[in-house]
């Protein structure tokens, strides 16, 4: 979502949440997210990936856009994906670890490909770190309500485009992706911003637990996992 500048006024503030409101309206429809799995993202951080962007968000995305209320989009919100945790501060994973990470994701990947999280609405979100656990603001913002299942469908596009980041993960210089610096806890920990957000945290809770769990067994103190009311889907 576009940030206010210091040459906005209020009245452009209230203008462009008028706007974002009547866009969502108009061009958003009620869907549902379908989960596709855990994975080992860049960085090392761990991400629920889902299976594309249903029909309903892709066009949303597209009038964000065209009216130009969104800054333009980071690849990593191009595809739908929630972070559940990173690296601590300078930890590195090796090769055995990133296996054992990717044989756990794998043990998750039937329970993961039955999530379903029903969206209707989205929310602006105005964040003082870049894991959203601290919100300045936060907007509701309904989507029109539909029984079109057609609305929750899913290009073979879209879907080609997360099997492609996850396949990606095969391969064998993906360690080096991994332990890329950056993106550890002290990045998520600050930073500050605005975006839109489809909070998902109450509908994904049991299974993100159970992973987490299941990671500190075989990682003790690797992670450090976000908030669970905070998880979202950008």
């Amino acid at each position: 979502v576009r940030a206010m500048t210091a040459n906005d006024s209020e009245d452009d503030s209230d203008a462009s949440t008028s706007i974002l409101d009547s866009t969502c309206a108009t061009f958003g429809e009620s869907c549902v997210l379908r989960g596709r799995g855990f994975f080992v993202a860049w960085h090392g951080v761990l991400t629920f990936a889902y299976a594309g962007w249903p029909r309903a968000l892709d066009g949303l995305k597209d009038a964000l856009e065209s009216q130009q209320l969104a800054q333009r989009e980071n690849p990593g919100s191009k595809w739908p994906k929630t972070s559940i945790g990173c690296l601590t501060s300078d930890r590195r994973l090796t090769k055995e670890e990133l296996e054992a990470l990717r044989g756990l994701c794998l043990q998750f990947d039937a329970r993961a490909r039955d999530v379903e999280v029903d969206v209707n609405r989205v929310k602006a979100v105005v964040f003082a770190n870049r894991c959203c656990e601290e919100r300045l603001t936060a907007k509701a913002i309904k989507l029109s309500h539909t029984d079109d299942a057609g609305s929750s469908a899913i290009t073979q596009t879209r879907l080609q485009e997360v099997e492609d980041v996850l396949a990606e993960t095969s391969a064998d210089d993906y360690i080096d992706r991994v332990n890329a610096p950056g993106h550890r806890s002290d990045h998520y920990s600050t930073g500050s911003g605005v975006t839109l957000v489809i909070d998902v945290g109450s509908k994904i809770s049991e299974l993100v637990r159970e992973f987490r769990e299941s990671v500190d067994v075989i990682l003790p103190g690797a992670y450090s996992w976000f908030a669970t009311k905070s998880l979202h889907c950008t």
